[in-house]
Protein backbone atom coordinates (compact mmCIF):
# COMPACT_ATOMS: atom_id res chain seq x y z
CA UNK A 1 0.00 0.00 0.00
CA UNK A 2 1.33 3.45 -0.80
CA UNK A 3 0.40 6.77 0.94
CA UNK A 4 -1.29 8.14 -2.42
CA UNK A 5 -3.78 4.99 -2.07
CA UNK A 6 -4.56 5.95 0.92
CA UNK A 7 -4.98 9.46 0.27
CA UNK A 8 -6.79 8.83 -2.88
CA UNK A 9 -9.59 6.13 -1.24
CA UNK A 10 -13.14 6.89 -1.66
CA UNK A 11 -13.35 5.27 1.83
CA UNK A 12 -11.27 4.53 4.07
CA UNK A 13 -8.91 1.59 4.15
CA UNK A 14 -9.83 0.38 7.23
CA UNK A 15 -13.80 0.11 5.81
CA UNK A 16 -12.81 -2.72 3.22
CA UNK A 17 -13.78 -6.48 3.94
CA UNK A 18 -12.40 -8.02 6.88
CA UNK A 19 -9.94 -6.19 9.54
CA UNK A 20 -6.09 -4.61 8.43
CA UNK A 21 -3.87 -3.00 9.90
CA UNK A 22 -1.27 -0.54 8.31
CA UNK A 23 2.18 -1.86 9.63
CA UNK A 24 3.46 1.29 10.78
CA UNK A 25 5.74 -0.66 13.19
CA UNK A 26 7.29 -2.76 9.89
CA UNK A 27 10.95 -1.22 9.51
CA UNK A 28 10.94 -0.79 5.98
CA UNK A 29 6.99 0.72 5.93
CA UNK A 30 8.20 3.07 8.95
CA UNK A 31 10.98 4.38 6.90
CA UNK A 32 8.83 5.05 3.92
CA UNK A 33 6.41 6.52 5.70
CA UNK A 34 9.00 8.87 7.63
CA UNK A 35 10.23 10.13 4.69
CA UNK A 36 6.37 11.17 3.41
CA UNK A 37 5.72 13.05 6.87
CA UNK A 38 9.24 15.00 6.63
CA UNK A 39 8.32 15.98 2.94
CA UNK A 40 7.51 19.91 2.23
CA UNK A 41 6.06 18.77 -1.12
CA UNK A 42 2.29 17.47 0.16
CA UNK A 43 0.46 17.42 3.26
CA UNK A 44 -0.32 13.85 2.59
CA UNK A 45 0.99 12.46 5.86
CA UNK A 46 1.92 15.66 7.92
CA UNK A 47 1.32 19.42 7.14
CA UNK A 48 4.14 21.29 5.67
CA UNK A 49 6.67 22.96 7.95
CA UNK A 50 4.26 26.50 7.75
CA UNK A 51 1.22 24.70 9.01
CA UNK A 52 2.85 23.03 11.61
CA UNK A 53 3.97 26.14 13.38
CA UNK A 54 0.93 28.13 12.72
CA UNK A 55 -0.99 25.02 14.24
CA UNK A 56 1.58 24.68 17.24
CA UNK A 57 1.40 28.39 18.35
CA UNK A 58 -2.38 28.37 17.97
CA UNK A 59 -2.33 25.28 20.98
CA UNK A 60 0.21 27.17 22.83
CA UNK A 61 -1.00 30.50 22.47
CA UNK A 62 -4.92 29.69 22.59
CA UNK A 63 -5.34 25.94 24.29
CA UNK A 64 -2.47 26.05 26.90
CA UNK A 65 -3.02 30.32 27.55
CA UNK A 66 0.74 30.28 27.50
CA UNK A 67 1.02 28.30 30.27
CA UNK A 68 4.20 25.88 30.92
CA UNK A 69 1.93 22.88 30.26
CA UNK A 70 2.36 19.25 30.36
CA UNK A 71 1.33 17.42 26.50
CA UNK A 72 1.00 13.93 25.40
CA UNK A 73 1.32 13.58 21.83
CA UNK A 74 -0.46 10.27 21.01
CA UNK A 75 0.51 9.16 17.68
CA UNK A 76 3.32 11.89 17.01
CA UNK A 77 4.82 10.55 14.14
CA UNK A 78 8.29 12.24 13.50
CA UNK A 79 7.92 14.82 16.55
CA UNK A 80 7.36 17.56 14.48
CA UNK A 81 4.27 18.73 16.82
CA UNK A 82 6.06 17.78 20.13
CA UNK A 83 9.30 19.92 19.06
CA UNK A 84 7.53 23.04 18.20
CA UNK A 85 5.43 22.72 21.53
CA UNK A 86 8.54 22.09 23.63
CA UNK A 87 10.50 24.41 21.62
CA UNK A 88 7.61 27.11 23.11
CA UNK A 89 8.14 25.76 27.18
CA UNK A 90 6.12 22.29 27.31
CA UNK A 91 6.84 19.35 28.93
CA UNK A 92 6.66 17.05 26.23
CA UNK A 93 6.21 13.90 25.53
CA UNK A 94 5.42 11.82 22.19
CA UNK A 95 4.12 8.32 21.77
CA UNK A 96 4.18 6.20 18.13
CA UNK A 97 4.92 3.04 17.34
CA UNK A 98 6.85 3.87 13.94
CA UNK A 99 10.48 3.11 14.99
CA UNK A 100 12.22 5.48 11.85
CA UNK A 101 9.51 8.32 13.43
CA UNK A 102 10.61 8.02 17.19
CA UNK A 103 14.65 7.25 15.89
CA UNK A 104 14.24 10.79 13.93
CA UNK A 105 12.40 12.62 16.62
CA UNK A 106 14.42 11.44 19.50
CA UNK A 107 17.41 12.55 17.27
CA UNK A 108 16.08 15.86 16.42
CA UNK A 109 15.53 16.26 20.40
CA UNK A 110 19.02 15.12 21.24
CA UNK A 111 20.61 17.77 18.25
CA UNK A 112 18.59 20.37 20.33
CA UNK A 113 20.00 20.84 23.22
CA UNK A 114 18.48 19.91 26.52
CA UNK A 115 14.77 20.19 25.99
CA UNK A 116 11.15 19.28 27.23
CA UNK A 117 11.01 16.14 24.53
CA UNK A 118 10.55 12.71 24.78
CA UNK A 119 9.59 9.82 22.89
CA UNK A 120 8.06 6.18 23.26
CA UNK A 121 8.34 3.50 20.89
CA UNK A 122 4.98 2.25 21.91
CA UNK A 123 1.64 1.34 20.81
CA UNK A 124 -0.73 4.03 22.24
CA UNK A 125 -3.81 0.99 21.54
CA UNK A 126 -1.62 -0.95 24.20
CA UNK A 127 -1.20 0.61 27.58
CA UNK A 128 2.75 2.45 27.97
CA UNK A 129 4.02 2.16 31.94
CA UNK A 130 7.51 3.47 32.10
CA UNK A 131 8.32 3.92 28.45
CA UNK A 132 7.31 0.13 27.77
CA UNK A 133 4.33 -1.22 25.81
CA UNK A 134 2.30 -3.59 28.03
CA UNK A 135 -0.72 -5.99 26.72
Amino acid sequence: MRLDDVVRAARPPLAEAGPRKIPWDDPAFSARMLREHLTQDHDGASRRAASIDAHARWLHDEVLRERASRVLDLGCGPGLYTARLAALGHDCTGVDFSPASIEHARAQAAGAGPGRARYVLGDVCRRISAGRTTS
